[in-house]
Protein backbone atom coordinates (compact mmCIF):
# COMPACT_ATOMS: atom_id res chain seq x y z
CA UNK A 1 0.00 0.00 0.00
CA UNK A 2 1.23 3.44 -0.90
CA UNK A 3 -0.31 6.72 0.41
CA UNK A 4 0.48 9.68 -0.70
CA UNK A 5 0.13 13.47 0.95
CA UNK A 6 1.78 17.25 1.16
CA UNK A 7 4.07 16.28 4.55
CA UNK A 8 4.30 13.06 6.42
CA UNK A 9 5.35 14.06 10.11
CA UNK A 10 7.48 11.74 12.38
CA UNK A 11 6.31 11.39 15.93
CA UNK A 12 3.76 12.28 17.35
CA UNK A 13 4.91 14.17 20.85
CA UNK A 14 3.80 17.80 21.61
CA UNK A 15 5.56 19.49 18.81
CA UNK A 16 4.95 16.79 16.00
CA UNK A 17 1.22 17.30 17.29
CA UNK A 18 1.20 21.04 17.44
CA UNK A 19 3.38 20.71 13.67
CA UNK A 20 0.44 18.58 12.59
CA UNK A 21 -2.06 20.74 14.24
CA UNK A 22 -1.11 23.86 12.07
CA UNK A 23 -0.73 22.78 8.80
CA UNK A 24 -4.16 20.71 8.58
CA UNK A 25 -5.62 23.74 9.38
CA UNK A 26 -3.83 25.68 6.58
CA UNK A 27 -5.69 22.81 4.35
CA UNK A 28 -2.52 20.59 4.06
CA UNK A 29 -3.02 16.81 3.69
CA UNK A 30 -0.92 15.28 6.22
CA UNK A 31 0.56 11.79 7.61
CA UNK A 32 1.36 11.31 11.46
CA UNK A 33 3.96 8.30 12.11
CA UNK A 34 4.70 6.69 15.24
CA UNK A 35 5.74 4.04 16.24
CA UNK A 36 3.80 4.28 20.15
CA UNK A 37 1.37 6.60 20.27
CA UNK A 38 -2.38 6.05 18.93
CA UNK A 39 -4.84 8.86 17.64
CA UNK A 40 -7.16 7.45 20.12
CA UNK A 41 -4.80 7.33 23.25
CA UNK A 42 -7.12 8.61 26.05
CA UNK A 43 -5.45 10.60 29.04
CA UNK A 44 -7.92 10.11 31.90
CA UNK A 45 -7.89 13.96 33.97
CA UNK A 46 -8.21 12.92 37.55
CA UNK A 47 -8.57 16.39 39.40
CA UNK A 48 -6.41 15.12 42.07
CA UNK A 49 -3.44 13.62 40.34
CA UNK A 50 -0.93 16.04 38.66
CA UNK A 51 1.14 14.92 35.70
CA UNK A 52 5.08 15.04 36.77
CA UNK A 53 5.80 16.10 33.36
CA UNK A 54 4.93 20.08 33.40
CA UNK A 55 5.64 22.91 30.88
CA UNK A 56 6.64 26.14 31.73
CA UNK A 57 4.79 27.96 28.81
CA UNK A 58 6.11 31.31 27.70
CA UNK A 59 3.04 33.81 26.31
CA UNK A 60 4.36 33.45 23.09
CA UNK A 61 3.49 29.64 23.36
CA UNK A 62 0.26 30.35 25.39
CA UNK A 63 -0.83 32.88 22.37
CA UNK A 64 0.14 30.05 19.53
CA UNK A 65 -1.31 27.60 21.07
CA UNK A 66 -4.88 30.01 21.26
CA UNK A 67 -4.15 30.29 17.30
CA UNK A 68 -4.34 26.63 17.35
CA UNK A 69 -7.58 26.66 19.12
CA UNK A 70 -6.58 24.55 21.70
CA UNK A 71 -6.11 26.91 24.47
CA UNK A 72 -9.39 26.84 25.77
CA UNK A 73 -9.22 23.13 26.01
CA UNK A 74 -6.27 23.43 27.85
CA UNK A 75 -7.56 26.24 30.05
CA UNK A 76 -10.65 24.10 31.13
CA UNK A 77 -8.60 21.31 32.36
CA UNK A 78 -5.78 23.26 34.28
CA UNK A 79 -3.21 25.59 34.15
CA UNK A 80 -1.45 27.75 36.93
CA UNK A 81 -0.25 31.62 35.65
CA UNK A 82 2.49 32.41 37.68
CA UNK A 83 3.29 36.16 37.88
CA UNK A 84 6.33 36.26 40.16
CA UNK A 85 9.36 34.53 40.37
CA UNK A 86 12.57 34.62 42.61
CA UNK A 87 16.11 33.18 41.92
CA UNK A 88 18.68 32.75 44.31
CA UNK A 89 22.29 31.14 44.99
CA UNK A 90 22.28 29.04 47.79
CA UNK A 91 23.54 29.85 50.80
CA UNK A 92 24.25 33.13 49.27
CA UNK A 93 22.74 36.73 50.45
CA UNK A 94 21.80 37.37 46.35
CA UNK A 95 18.77 36.83 44.65
CA UNK A 96 16.60 38.34 41.84
CA UNK A 97 12.96 38.76 41.46
CA UNK A 98 10.58 39.19 38.85
CA UNK A 99 7.04 40.16 38.71
CA UNK A 100 4.52 40.83 35.58
CA UNK A 101 3.37 44.05 36.92
CA UNK A 102 7.18 46.17 37.21
CA UNK A 103 7.38 44.17 33.83
CA UNK A 104 4.56 45.50 32.19
CA UNK A 105 3.01 41.94 31.31
CA UNK A 106 0.01 40.49 32.98
CA UNK A 107 1.66 37.30 33.47
CA UNK A 108 5.14 35.98 33.56
CA UNK A 109 3.94 32.32 31.90
CA UNK A 110 1.90 29.21 32.72
CA UNK A 111 2.75 26.00 34.27
CA UNK A 112 0.63 23.21 32.06
CA UNK A 113 1.21 19.90 32.23
CA UNK A 114 2.21 18.05 29.79
CA UNK A 115 -0.89 15.47 29.74
CA UNK A 116 -3.08 17.77 29.44
CA UNK A 117 -1.86 19.84 26.28
CA UNK A 118 -1.33 16.57 24.41
CA UNK A 119 -4.94 15.40 24.86
CA UNK A 120 -5.88 18.58 23.89
CA UNK A 121 -3.85 18.08 20.63
CA UNK A 122 -5.45 14.90 20.17
CA UNK A 123 -8.99 15.76 20.70
CA UNK A 124 -8.53 18.75 18.06
CA UNK A 125 -7.10 16.52 15.75
CA UNK A 126 -9.56 13.84 15.53
CA UNK A 127 -11.55 16.39 13.50
CA UNK A 128 -9.18 15.86 10.46
CA UNK A 129 -8.63 12.38 11.21
CA UNK A 130 -12.37 11.77 10.39
CA UNK A 131 -12.18 13.96 7.62
CA UNK A 132 -9.64 12.07 5.84
CA UNK A 133 -7.28 15.03 5.30
CA UNK A 134 -5.03 13.44 7.96
CA UNK A 135 -3.85 9.95 8.38
CA UNK A 136 -2.48 8.63 11.59
CA UNK A 137 0.27 5.27 11.39
CA UNK A 138 0.83 3.09 14.32
CA UNK A 139 4.16 1.90 12.79
CA UNK A 140 7.79 1.44 13.17
CA UNK A 141 9.46 3.37 10.12
CA UNK A 142 12.39 0.82 8.50
CA UNK A 143 14.08 3.18 5.68
CA UNK A 144 13.69 6.22 4.02
CA UNK A 145 13.03 5.98 -0.71
CA UNK A 146 14.68 8.39 -2.88
CA UNK A 147 13.79 6.96 -5.86
CA UNK A 148 11.90 10.76 -7.39
CA UNK A 149 13.45 13.30 -6.51
CA UNK A 150 10.23 15.44 -6.62
CA UNK A 151 9.18 13.16 -3.15
CA UNK A 152 10.43 11.67 0.02
CA UNK A 153 9.17 7.86 0.38
CA UNK A 154 9.38 6.42 3.83
CA UNK A 155 8.95 2.37 4.33
CA UNK A 156 7.17 1.13 7.52
CA UNK A 157 7.35 -2.49 9.31
CA UNK A 158 4.13 -3.50 7.29
CA UNK A 159 5.59 -2.83 3.98
CA UNK A 160 3.35 0.29 3.62
CA UNK A 161 5.39 3.12 1.87
CA UNK A 162 4.30 6.78 2.28
CA UNK A 163 5.27 9.28 0.05
CA UNK A 164 5.46 13.10 0.38
CA UNK A 165 6.79 16.46 -0.59
CA UNK A 166 8.86 16.65 3.08
CA UNK A 167 9.12 14.71 5.56
CA UNK A 168 9.42 16.73 8.85
CA UNK A 169 11.59 14.65 12.20
CA UNK A 170 9.53 15.46 15.22
CA UNK A 171 11.15 11.92 17.05
CA UNK A 172 12.79 13.61 20.06
CA UNK A 173 16.43 13.69 20.81
CA UNK A 174 17.52 10.03 19.70
CA UNK A 175 15.68 10.87 16.50
CA UNK A 176 15.71 8.06 13.98
CA UNK A 177 15.03 10.51 10.88
CA UNK A 178 17.95 12.40 12.03
CA UNK A 179 19.90 9.68 11.95
CA UNK A 180 18.96 8.02 8.50
CA UNK A 181 19.27 11.54 7.02
CA UNK A 182 22.78 11.39 8.28
CA UNK A 183 22.64 14.84 9.84
CA UNK A 184 25.50 15.48 12.36
CA UNK A 185 25.23 16.59 15.59
CA UNK A 186 27.05 18.35 18.02
CA UNK A 187 26.30 15.82 21.36
CA UNK A 188 27.37 16.41 25.57
CA UNK A 189 25.91 15.14 28.34
CA UNK A 190 26.20 17.10 31.51
CA UNK A 191 26.60 14.02 33.78
CA UNK A 192 23.57 15.21 35.57
CA UNK A 193 20.31 13.93 35.88
CA UNK A 194 17.13 15.90 36.75
CA UNK A 195 14.28 14.56 39.21
CA UNK A 196 10.95 14.96 38.85
CA UNK A 197 7.69 14.88 40.66
CA UNK A 198 4.96 16.26 42.61
CA UNK A 199 4.95 18.18 45.76
CA UNK A 200 3.04 19.26 48.43
CA UNK A 201 4.29 22.18 49.98
CA UNK A 202 3.55 23.37 53.79
CA UNK A 203 3.31 27.11 52.77
CA UNK A 204 0.90 28.27 49.45
CA UNK A 205 3.21 29.31 46.89
CA UNK A 206 1.10 32.27 45.98
CA UNK A 207 1.07 31.56 42.11
CA UNK A 208 5.13 32.22 42.61
CA UNK A 209 7.91 29.97 40.85
CA UNK A 210 10.89 29.77 42.67
CA UNK A 211 14.56 28.41 41.50
CA UNK A 212 17.37 27.82 44.09
CA UNK A 213 21.07 27.31 42.50
CA UNK A 214 22.73 24.82 44.29
CA UNK A 215 26.30 23.12 44.80
CA UNK A 216 24.74 19.98 42.36
CA UNK A 217 22.73 22.32 40.14
CA UNK A 218 19.65 24.28 39.91
CA UNK A 219 16.09 23.30 42.24
CA UNK A 220 13.08 24.63 40.51
CA UNK A 221 9.72 25.00 42.33
CA UNK A 222 7.27 25.29 39.84
CA UNK A 223 3.80 26.14 41.38
CA UNK A 224 0.35 23.57 40.28
CA UNK A 225 -3.15 25.15 40.07
CA UNK A 226 -3.54 23.53 43.59
CA UNK A 227 -2.16 26.77 46.03
CA UNK A 228 -0.03 23.93 48.54
CA UNK A 229 1.01 21.83 45.41
CA UNK A 230 4.15 22.48 43.13
CA UNK A 231 6.27 20.34 40.63
CA UNK A 232 9.38 20.37 41.24
CA UNK A 233 12.74 19.74 38.84
CA UNK A 234 15.70 18.77 40.65
CA UNK A 235 19.04 18.72 38.80
CA UNK A 236 21.74 17.00 40.95
CA UNK A 237 25.20 14.99 39.24
CA UNK A 238 23.61 11.50 38.44
CA UNK A 239 25.30 9.68 41.48
CA UNK A 240 23.47 11.75 43.63
CA UNK A 241 20.17 11.76 42.00
CA UNK A 242 20.26 8.11 42.35
CA UNK A 243 20.98 8.21 46.02
CA UNK A 244 18.25 10.43 46.31
CA UNK A 245 15.36 8.12 44.77
CA UNK A 246 16.79 4.98 46.57
CA UNK A 247 16.04 7.18 49.60
CA UNK A 248 12.52 6.39 51.48
CA UNK A 249 9.62 8.94 51.55
CA UNK A 250 10.72 10.74 54.97
CA UNK A 251 14.03 10.68 54.07
CA UNK A 252 13.54 12.35 50.67
CA UNK A 253 11.30 15.08 52.18
CA UNK A 254 13.82 16.53 54.07
CA UNK A 255 16.46 16.43 51.64
CA UNK A 256 14.27 18.38 49.50
CA UNK A 257 13.21 21.04 52.12
CA UNK A 258 16.90 21.45 53.04
CA UNK A 259 17.67 21.83 49.51
CA UNK A 260 14.70 24.23 48.97
CA UNK A 261 15.79 26.27 52.07
CA UNK A 262 12.41 26.08 53.56
CA UNK A 263 11.45 28.32 51.53
CA UNK A 264 7.74 26.73 51.11
CA UNK A 265 7.83 24.92 54.71
CA UNK A 266 8.31 21.31 54.94
CA UNK A 267 8.05 19.35 51.61
CA UNK A 268 6.27 16.29 50.97
CA UNK A 269 6.64 13.85 47.71
CA UNK A 270 2.89 13.11 46.22
CA UNK A 271 2.84 9.90 44.37
CA UNK A 272 6.45 8.84 42.44
CA UNK A 273 9.75 10.18 40.85
CA UNK A 274 11.71 9.91 38.40
CA UNK A 275 14.50 10.94 36.90
CA UNK A 276 16.34 11.27 33.49
CA UNK A 277 20.13 12.60 31.89
CA UNK A 278 20.50 15.63 30.74
CA UNK A 279 22.42 16.73 27.81
CA UNK A 280 22.90 18.54 25.11
CA UNK A 281 22.45 18.70 21.51
CA UNK A 282 22.43 20.87 18.35
CA UNK A 283 22.10 19.45 15.05
CA UNK A 284 24.49 20.67 12.71
CA UNK A 285 22.03 20.90 9.86
CA UNK A 286 18.34 21.06 10.13
CA UNK A 287 17.97 19.11 7.33
CA UNK A 288 17.84 18.76 3.65
CA UNK A 289 16.61 16.69 0.58
CA UNK A 290 13.03 17.17 1.56
CA UNK A 291 13.97 15.90 5.46
CA UNK A 292 13.63 19.03 8.17
CA UNK A 293 14.13 18.91 12.02
CA UNK A 294 11.71 20.21 14.29
CA UNK A 295 11.85 20.03 18.53
CA UNK A 296 14.23 18.10 20.30
CA UNK A 297 15.23 16.17 16.83
CA UNK A 298 17.18 19.80 16.17
CA UNK A 299 18.20 20.56 19.87
CA UNK A 300 17.94 19.84 23.24
CA UNK A 301 19.46 22.33 25.99
CA UNK A 302 19.85 21.98 30.09
CA UNK A 303 16.07 22.58 31.63
CA UNK A 304 17.15 24.61 34.15
CA UNK A 305 15.25 27.75 32.56
CA UNK A 306 12.18 25.69 31.50
CA UNK A 307 12.85 26.55 27.55
CA UNK A 308 13.19 23.35 25.58
CA UNK A 309 9.70 22.84 24.68
CA UNK A 310 8.75 26.68 23.72
CA UNK A 311 12.11 26.65 21.15
CA UNK A 312 10.39 23.58 19.76
CA UNK A 313 6.65 25.31 19.56
CA UNK A 314 9.12 28.40 18.03
CA UNK A 315 10.83 26.13 15.25
CA UNK A 316 6.63 25.11 14.63
CA UNK A 317 5.86 28.38 14.07
CA UNK A 318 8.62 29.61 11.70
CA UNK A 319 8.70 26.15 9.55
CA UNK A 320 4.69 26.99 9.16
CA UNK A 321 5.02 30.44 8.03
CA UNK A 322 7.76 29.33 5.58
CA UNK A 323 5.86 26.38 4.17
CA UNK A 324 2.07 28.55 4.15
CA UNK A 325 3.89 31.15 2.17
CA UNK A 326 5.55 28.74 0.00
CA UNK A 327 1.86 26.98 -0.61
CA UNK A 328 0.57 29.77 -1.16
CA UNK A 329 2.44 30.70 -4.19
CA UNK A 330 2.28 26.68 -5.44
CA UNK A 331 6.30 26.42 -4.96
CA UNK A 332 7.97 23.08 -4.10
CA UNK A 333 7.14 22.38 0.12
CA UNK A 334 10.45 20.47 0.39
CA UNK A 335 13.04 22.62 -1.73
CA UNK A 336 16.49 23.11 -0.18
CA UNK A 337 15.90 26.55 -0.37
CA UNK A 338 12.70 26.76 2.17
CA UNK A 339 14.63 24.48 4.81
CA UNK A 340 17.89 26.53 4.64
CA UNK A 341 15.65 29.19 4.94
CA UNK A 342 13.96 28.08 8.34
CA UNK A 343 17.72 26.76 9.79
CA UNK A 344 18.88 30.53 9.28
CA UNK A 345 15.85 31.72 11.05
CA UNK A 346 16.31 29.16 13.92
CA UNK A 347 19.77 28.55 14.11
CA UNK A 348 21.23 31.47 15.88
CA UNK A 349 17.94 31.58 18.44
CA UNK A 350 18.25 27.97 19.65
CA UNK A 351 22.33 28.32 20.08
CA UNK A 352 22.24 31.43 21.80
CA UNK A 353 19.63 29.50 23.94
CA UNK A 354 21.71 26.64 24.27
CA UNK A 355 25.45 28.02 24.87
CA UNK A 356 23.51 30.53 27.67
CA UNK A 357 22.09 27.33 29.41
CA UNK A 358 25.20 25.29 29.43
CA UNK A 359 27.49 28.30 30.59
CA UNK A 360 24.80 29.05 33.81
CA UNK A 361 24.87 25.82 34.65
CA UNK A 362 28.86 26.18 34.98
CA UNK A 363 29.00 29.04 36.65
CA UNK A 364 26.44 28.28 39.58
CA UNK A 365 28.08 24.83 39.97
CA UNK A 366 31.42 26.29 40.90
CA UNK A 367 32.34 25.92 43.88
CA UNK A 368 35.57 28.52 43.33
CA UNK A 369 35.03 31.18 45.65
CA UNK A 370 36.38 34.05 43.44
CA UNK A 371 33.34 32.86 40.55
CA UNK A 372 30.90 32.49 43.81
CA UNK A 373 31.53 36.17 44.45
CA UNK A 374 30.95 37.20 41.27
CA UNK A 375 27.92 35.58 40.39
CA UNK A 376 26.15 36.49 43.71
CA UNK A 377 27.19 40.58 42.48
CA UNK A 378 26.12 39.71 39.26
CA UNK A 379 22.82 38.82 40.72
CA UNK A 380 22.27 42.17 42.91
CA UNK A 381 23.56 44.42 40.08
CA UNK A 382 21.20 42.95 37.84
CA UNK A 383 18.16 42.92 40.70
CA UNK A 384 19.00 46.52 40.79
CA UNK A 385 18.88 47.51 37.46
CA UNK A 386 15.28 47.80 36.26
CA UNK A 387 16.02 48.05 32.49
CA UNK A 388 18.70 45.13 32.38
CA UNK A 389 16.64 42.65 34.79
CA UNK A 390 13.30 44.02 32.39
CA UNK A 391 15.53 42.76 28.94
CA UNK A 392 16.50 39.45 30.68
CA UNK A 393 12.93 38.57 31.17
CA UNK A 394 11.58 39.52 28.07
CA UNK A 395 14.14 37.46 26.31
CA UNK A 396 13.17 34.21 28.73
CA UNK A 397 9.34 34.96 28.16
CA UNK A 398 9.71 34.85 24.19
CA UNK A 399 8.61 38.59 24.12
CA UNK A 400 11.87 40.10 22.62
Amino acid sequence: MTITNHITILGAGLIGLSQALVLLQNNFTVTIIDKHIHPDKKIDFNPDVFDMRVLALTPETSAFLQTLEVWGDIVSKRVCPYAHMIVWDGKGSSQITFDALSLGVPILGHIVEQNIIIQALLAKLKYYLDNGQLTWLVKQPIELSRDNPDIIGIKLSDETIIYSRLLVGADGADSWLRSQAGLPVTFKYYEQSAIVATIHCEKNHQNTAYQRFGEGGPLALLPLSDPNKISIVWTQPSQISENLLALIEPEFNHALTQCSENILGNLRLVGVRKSFMLKSLQAQSYGSDRIVLVGDSAHVIHPLAGLGANLGFQDVIALSALLIKQGNNQRDLGSNQLIQRYYRERIAKNEAVRHSMTTLNKLFMSQNPLIKLIRNWGLDKTNGLPKLKKWFAHQAMGLS
